[in-house]
């Protein structure tokens, strides 16, 4: 069994890694975009990504299921646009949906107050 730790790292990895994707890799020549709406939308992702980020110093449990939440959103968005199939780029997908999900179901619940 993984440990609570190594999930944890492995979850905030994943958003680390997708903040890396949203925020640096657009204005890179390897994934370069010229659409200024692309770029803009991709950034306001990226910033999102960092929020669960952060947020999963304080509450580990939740960031991780938000970050999932809008991930997924995220690919059912890029799917029903036409901007990205759903299969395109199936195993980073699923790897980053895994690493959130092993996060979420690692972490305890926040005790009720």
């Amino acid at each position: 069994m993984i440990q609570r730790d190594s999930a944890t790292h492995i979850a905030r990895g994943v958003l680390v890694v997708l903040v890396f994707i949203h925020l640096i890799l657009p204005f890179t020549p390897a994934n370069h975009h010229p659409e200024l709406h692309i770029k803009i939308a991709s950034i306001l992702f990226g910033f999102g990504f960092l929020a669960f980020t952060a947020l999963s110093f304080e509450k580990p449990r939740a960031a991780f299921r938000g970050g999932l939440i809008f991930l997924l959103a995220l690919y059912l968005v890029s799917a029903a646009t036409g901007a990205s199939p759903i299969t395109e780029g199936i195993l980073p997908k699923f790897i980053f949906a895994t690493g959130l999900i092993l996060g979420i179901h690692t972490n305890p619940q926040s005790p009720k107050r």
